[in-house]
């Protein structure tokens, strides 16, 4: 679906519900529009052959009546109506929102994009086969499987054992039509370093009943990043800001929390990471925007309500005045 004009239809649309949003950062523009008409056609049952009706829908889906909908644990939500007379992947995690209703997050908005890890985006057979990539992309699970337990979004990525409880932990890890993974790759394009995999053995022989789970494959992609920071401690990294080891000012495994799994082929997913928060980085420079979404938990994100300045910075009349530098986010 690359190069498929029709991801113009919606890209307004994604544009401004998802502008502070983590995946917009990670997969930029085309891949998340690319996914959330994925979502809409395939899971909601949209149609887009009539153009200006298919925008229309794909913006009510991020309405729950004339607000955008609360996700108990992850205030900032981005998250996209589930249909509940359709039947979703198997694979598709949804989450119920404070009215009961149920509904997929699609991406997550933060107030400090430079404490996400940049990683690069894995798209198979770009180079040799386009065609193949986007046959491929087409067929993948596009709802990015978020790590939400314990009050928060998020688990530390450090060897402090593995992580039970979490929402829908007991879930299989399945392929798109429902059959068994018995392996994955975890692939992890970190800025200033070669492209990194390791497969991951979905099943688990002192523990079958964590076998095949979406648990294991988080517990297993935490043990993978952790593996990737050992063996590249003594790699020359490109990017200075970036480098990982355990030396002073260096990025350690202790240093990072796993936010969400996305898969990015039929055999592969990439991890969606982030710094601690009392992490100074190289070189620090933060994000800075109008828009403020709740500061992360050390484990996730905090129970704080969202809040944007409706006026931008550069409105002398208004910023000047206190109590419209921040309001409560708006329901649009």
């Amino acid at each position: 679906m690359y190069g498929d004009t029709r991801l113009d239809l919606i890209h307004d649309v994604v544009a401004s519900k998802h502008e502070h949003g983590i995946l917009m950062y990670i997969l930029k523009s085309e891949e998340l529009c690319r996914r959330i008409q994925a979502v809409a056609i395939r899971y909601n049952n949209g149609d887009p052959a009539g153009p200006n009706t298919f925008r229309a829908f794909v913006r009510s889906c991020y309405h729950e009546g004339h607000c955008r909908p609360r996700i108990p644990f992850v205030p900032g939500a981005i998250a996209f109506y589930a249909r509940p007379d359709l039947k979703c992947s198997n694979v598709a995690h949804t989450y119920t929102s404070t009215s009961g209703q149920q509904w997929y997050i699609l991406d997550v908005a933060a107030n400090d994009l430079s404490r996400i890890v940049p990683l690069g985006l894995y798209m198979p057979y770009r180079e040799l086969a386009p065609g193949r990539t986007a046959s491929i992309l087409d067929s993948i699970e596009p709802i990015p499987l978020w790590v939400v337990g314990n009050g928060s979004l998020g688990v530390p990525v450090g060897p402090q054992g593995d992580v039970c409880t979490w929402q829908h932990g007991e879930k299989p890890f399945t392929n798109t039509n429902g059959s068994p993974r018995s392996t994955v790759f975890v692939r992890i394009k970190w800025p200033g370093y070669n492209i990194w995999e390791s497969q991951i053995r979905m099943k688990n022989d002192s523990r079958p009943e964590d076998s095949y789970t979406f648990r294991r494959l988080v517990n297993q992609t935490r043990m993978k990043v952790r593996k990737f920071v050992s063996d590249n401690t003594s790699t020359p990294c490109r990017n200075s800001r970036w480098v990982v080891g355990d030396m002073p000012g260096q990025i350690s495994a202790k240093d990072l929390i796993l936010l969400a799994v996305v898969v990015v082929s039929h055999g592969a997913i990439m991890p969606i990471l982030k710094l601690r928060d009392d992490y100074v980085l190289r070189n620090s420079c933060p994000f800075q925007t109008a828009s403020t979404v709740p500061p992360f938990h050390v484990y996730g994100s905090s129970l704080a309500p969202c809040s944007y300045d409706p006026f931008g910075s550069d409105n002398q009349e208004l910023s000047s005045l206190g109590q419209f530098d921040y309001v409560q986010m708006p329901c649009y």
